[in-house]
C-alpha cells in the first residue's frame, strides 16, 4: 500500500451515524469504575498502537469480507455508511428535511388533499373557488416547509360534482440492513392508497420510471441496480390516492378527507432467511393534510 493510500484512509476513519447513542449508552449501563493505569507510555509504545489500529481499518477498508457469490452478483460495493443494522424509515418533506420514523410517534407530512364543492355553481364561481383553494393549499404546505427550493408536486383531478386538488412534497424512504444481502422488496398499501417508486436506471425508458400499484415487489437485481444509479438516494417511495377514494370525494364532496385512512407496508426479504416489515398508518386532519403514524415492524 502506498503511502498516498494510508493517508487517504485515515481521512475516510469516521464513526457511524450510531456511535455517538451506543456510546452514551455503555457509559450510563455501566457499573464498573474505571481503572487509572498509573503507568506512563511511551512515545514508542503509543505510536505502535496508533499504526496498529490504522493498518487493521486500512485493511478492513480495501479488502470485501464478502461471500464470493456476494461480490460477483453484480449488486456493486456497499458504501460505509450502509452498513447499519436493521431497516431504517424516513418521512421526507422535501430534499432537506427528512426525519426518521420511529415507533408510535405521528409526522405531520407536506401532503395536502382539498376538495372543492361544485354543486350548484356556476362556472365563474366554481373557478374562483377552485382557484381560493388552491392558494390555501400553497400557504399551508409553504408554513409548514422548511425547504422553500424544494418543487412542490401538484395534481387535480375535475369531477362532475367536485374539484379535487393535491399538492405535496413528501416521499418515504426506506434503508434495508446493510450488514445484509437483500433478496426482494415488497411494496403495499390498502384500498384507499396507490403507491409508486423511483426506478432511476438509465437503462429504463422515461414513462416507465415510476411503477405504480398497491402492492408492487422489487427483486434483489432490480435494487441493486436501482441504488446503483441513484448515487447514495434510498429507494424513494410516494403514495397517492386511489381512483376508489377519488370517485368516493366526488361522489359526496361534504365528505371529510379524515375520513380516509390508508396503510402502508414496507417489507424487506434477506438471502439468510431473516425478513423486516415497516407499517405506516396514513390519516387526514381536518384541514386534508396528512399525517403518519409508524405503528410496528
Amino acid at each position: 500500500m502506498k503511502k498516498n493510500d494510508y493517508k487517504a484512509c485515515i481521512e475516510h476513519i469516521s464513526p457511524d451515524r450510531h456511535f455517538k447513542t451506543r456510546l452514551k449508552e455503555k457509559v450510563l449501563t455501566s457499573g464498573h469504575k474505571v481503572k487509572k493505569n498509573k503507568r506512563k507510555w511511551s512515545v514508542a509504545a503509543v505510536s505502535a498502537v496508533v499504526c496498529a489500529v490504522v493498518l487493521v481499518v486500512c485493511f478492513a477498508r480495501f479488502a470485501d469480507f464478502r461471500p464470493a457469490e456476494s461480490r460477483s452478483n453484480g449488486q456493486g460495493e456497499t458504501s460505509a455508511e450502509s452498513l447499519h443494522f436493521g431497516m431504517t424509515v424516513y418521512a421526507a418533506n422535501g430534499d432537506s428535511n427528512k426525519t426518521e420514523l420511529q415507533l408510535g410517534s405521528k409526522l405531520p407530512l407536506l401532503y395536502n388533499i382539498a376538495v372543492v364543492d361544485l354543486r350548484g355553481l356556476s362556472d365563474k364561481a366554481a373557478e374562483e373557488k377552485m382557484k381560493e383553494a388552491e392558494n390555501a393549499q400553497i400557504h399551508t404546505i409553504n408554513r409548514m416547509n422548511e425547504d422553500r427550493s424544494a418543487l412542490i408536486r401538484q395534481s387535480s383531478s375535475a369531477f362532475e360534482n367536485a374539484y379535487i386538488h393535491i399538492v405535496q412534497l413528501n416521499t418515504f424512504e426506506i434503508e434495508p440492513d446493510g450488514k445484509k444481502q437483500i433478496s426482494s422488496i415488497r411494496l403495499q398499501c390498502g384500498r384507499y392508497g396507490q403507491i409508486r417508486y423511483w426506478d432511476c436506471r438509465e437503462s429504463v425508458p422515461l414513462q416507465d420510471r415510476f411503477p405504480e400499484g398497491s402492492d408492487l415487489e422489487i427483486s434483489a437485481d432490480t435494487y441493486y441496480e436501482i441504488m446503483d444509479s441513484a448515487s447514495g438516494t434510498p429507494l424513494r417511495i410516494w403514495w397517492n390516492p386511489s381512483q376508489e377514494m377519488l370517485n368516493a370525494l366526488s361522489q359526496d364532496p361534504a365528505r371529510p378527507v379524515s375520513a380516509f385512512t390508508d396503510t402502508l407496508i414496507f417489507t424487506v426479504n434477506y438471502t439468510d432467511g431473516s425478513t423486516e416489515h415497516c407499517t405506516i398508518d396514513l390519516q387526514f386532519d381536518e384541514n386534508g393534510t396528512m399525517n403518519a403514524t409508524y405503528t410496528g415492524n
